[in-house]
């Protein structure tokens, strides 16, 4: 049974509903947070940027691009949130034209400074196969955290650019950064493709 049956409308206020949406979703029961956000009679962004999470979080990418779609075609802006949430839901897809136009719309709105934006701008990119997309965002952040150096190593190396995954390590170290599992698992993959096992256990010595 649904733990909101018991109750009356409760999404007559939106925090309340978001709050529900939320639960709904951690429990894995996307179906019945999307049946609580159709009832909802009035939604906000967070009403919105909740269940796109939702879907992205109970894998469902389709569903949450197609309601980022609606989000749009109803006037809402997206907030930083959503924004990360979509673009997840496009690396899972391969939704390269809507990733681009998320990541035009991230600029134009100031987020670029959010480091989790650009983090998952290059997963997404990556996943797309567009590398110098991914590169590019790297080479732009003012700041970047070892997911953002391990995520661009474990993509060069996937695609089979393993001098540049290796030389991106060398620059990773050379800023103070430590390597996490991400970046070794990357490396491994890069010296595997050049023939060099030795040299990639030498890394976790």
């Amino acid at each position: 049974m649904r733990f909101y049956c018991s109750i009356r409308c409760p999404n007559e206020i939106p925090l309340l509903g978001n709050t529900m949406i939320t639960q709904l979703v951690k429990r894995g029961d996307a179906d019945s947070a999307y049946e609580m956000f159709l009832q909802m009679p009035e939604r906000n962004v967070r009403s919105w940027t909740a269940m796109v999470s939702g879907f992205v979080q109970c894998g469902k990418p389709k569903e949450a691009v197609d309601l980022f779609t609606e989000m749009e075609e109803v006037g809402l802006k997206p907030n930083e949130v959503t924004v990360v949430a979509v673009l997840a839901a496009c690396a899972d897809l391969g939704a390269l034209d809507v990733g681009r136009r998320i990541h035009k719309y991230s600029d134009e709105s100031g987020f670029q400074r959010n480091i989790q934006i650009s983090n998952t701008l290059i997963d997404m990119y990556i996943k797309c196969g567009c590398l110098e997309a991914a590169r590019d965002v790297l080479e732009g952040m003012k700041e970047r955290t070892v997911v953002s150096w391990s995520t661009m190593i474990q993509g060069l190396a996937i695609h089979g650019k393993a001098d540049e995954a290796l030389e991106l390590f060398s620059e990773m170290t050379q800023t103070g950064i430590k390597p996490n599992a991400v970046t070794f698992i990357g490396l491994l993959n890069a010296c595997s493709h050049m023939g060099l096992i030795n040299e990639g256990h030498a890394f976790f010595c």
